[in-house]
């Protein structure tokens, strides 16, 4: 596939040095959300390799990585898929639309595990430091998309209430 073969030639790149790990890291963390096991596999092992390497950039790239995550599933897939098992339901209806064997199968376990446990588990998790830093950014970054969306909404309210004339506040 193309992003295989894509994957393939940045991680040749980066072991060449002819690229910057900050500018893939968060393209590798979403690859975590890819539906092809194998490039999900192969974008951990370079993100592990480089977090190695340099584990500030991995810390410095990682919510950055989750939003790209989701739009990427968006832009791909047309969906999003935040668990293990919704990766492999995803990944089976489109192996039913090339009438491939379906290969992968739901169990208990993956229905409830993030598409992201691995990367935790292998990188952030054996360092308290790290996952609280890592916990702290998600809560700030949700935060600051809470607020975005929450001004948007006022916005639209007072357009719709204004009529579209201008701003005009009434209380509900």
């Amino acid at each position: 596939s193309l992003r295989r073969t894509t994957l393939q030639l940045v991680g040749t790149l980066l072991r060449q040095g002819m690229l910057c790990p900050l500018d893939v890291i968060s393209a590798f963390i979403a690859l975590q959300g890819d539906i092809e096991p194998e490039i999900r596999s192969e974008a951990l092992k370079m993100l592990q390799m480089e977090d190695e390497r340099h584990p500030t950039f991995l810390d410095n790239r990682l919510v950055q990585g989750l939003e790209t995550a989701c739009s990427f599933q968006m832009k791909v897939f047309g969906c999003t898929a935040p668990t293990e098992s919704s990766l492999i339901l995803l990944r089976n209806s489109e192996l039913q639309l090339t009438n491939e064997p379906l290969s992968d199968t739901i169990d208990e376990k993956s229905s409830t595990t993030s598409i992201f446990v691995k990367l935790y588990r292998s990188c952030i998790q054996s360092n308290k430091r790290r996952r609280v830093e890592f916990l702290g950014n998600v809560l700030r970054r949700s935060t600051q998309v809470l607020t975005v969306i929450k001004d948007s909404f006022i916005q639209q309210r007072v357009l719709l209430t204004s009529g579209g004339t201008g701003p005009v506040l009434k209380s509900s």
